[in-house]
């Protein structure tokens, strides 16, 4: 018997004499198969973090090739990137991840100089405030005005 063919989603064996019969059709664990997020899976997670609200299962409608729970996990990574990059800047935490010394609104202009959306930055500030989208919107809109989306 020749080795198995692999593609994507299932191993085709072949047997001499049949032409590229299936033998036995196995599925493929695709979890091996990484690919990086792009722009445009940035830009509708953060809009529809802003429209939506924290409901990764909504957004990953949005998202043709990523599950609930990816969306979550990409979240949970960008949060923990927002914790890095803050600690490096002096914040402090409590045991709880909560801030205890900076006003949202200079927090804000941090993570915006990182290049993601408001949404996303709004949704981690909220997290770490423990308040509303909404409510940080509101005021990180009082700031600055050109932030009208928000």
């Amino acid at each position: 018997m020749e080795e198995p063919q692999i593609f994507l989603d299932f191993i085709v064996y072949t047997e001499p004499g049949f032409q590229n019969t299936v033998k036995r059709v196995v599925k493929q664990d695709l979890s091996c198969h990484k690919r990086f997020w792009t722009e445009n899976e940035h830009t509708i997670i953060n809009n529809g973090l802003l429209r939506y609200g924290y409901r990764p299962s909504v957004i990953s409608r949005s998202l043709r090739y990523r599950s609930t729970a990816q969306v979550i996990s990409h979240l949970q990574k960008v949060c923990h990137r927002f914790d890095k990059i803050l600690e490096k800047d002096g914040v402090e935490f409590d045991d709880t991840k909560r801030v205890m010394n900076i006003d949202p609104r200079k927090m804000f202009t941090i993570l915006q100089k990182q290049g993601l959306g408001t949404g996303i930055v709004s949704h981690y500030i909220a997290r770490v405030f423990d308040l509303t989208i909404e409510k940080i919107c509101g005021i990180i809109a009082e700031k600055d005005s050109s932030l009208s989306d928000c």
